[in-house]
C-alpha cells in the first residue's frame, strides 16, 4: 500500500534529481558561453587594429561577405513576377 508519505518521498527524489540535472546544464552552458566569449575577444583584439587602419576596406570586405551570406540563403531557381494586365 503506497502512503501519501512514500509517494512525497519519491516525488522529492525526482525533484532533487532533477534540479541537479538542471543545475550542470545550467553550468555547462555556463562554460560554454565564457569559452566563446574569450575566443571571440581574441579575434576582435586581432580584427580591431586592421578595422580603424583600414576602415573603408573593413566595410567593403563586410559588405561583400553579406551579399555572399545572403545569397547562400536565397531559395533556388527563377524569380518570375508576373504582372496581370490592367483591363
Amino acid at each position: 500500500m503506497v502512503t501519501i508519505k512514500n509517494a512525497g518521498r519519491g516525488a522529492r527524489r525526482v525533484a532533487d534529481d532533477l534540479a541537479n540535472e538542471t543545475r550542470d546544464t545550467i553550468d555547462q552552458a555556463t562554460d560554454r558561453a565564457v569559452e566563446t566569449y574569450a575566443a571571440a575577444r581574441k579575434v576582435v583584439e586581432q580584427v580591431n587594429p586592421f578595422v580603424k587602419d583600414r576602415t573603408y576596406l573593413s566595410l567593403g570586405l563586410a559588405a561583400l561577405a553579406g551579399l555572399i551570406i545572403g545569397g547562400l540563403f536565397l531559395p533556388p531557381g527563377p524569380r518570375v513576377v508576373y504582372v496581370k494586365p490592367h483591363d
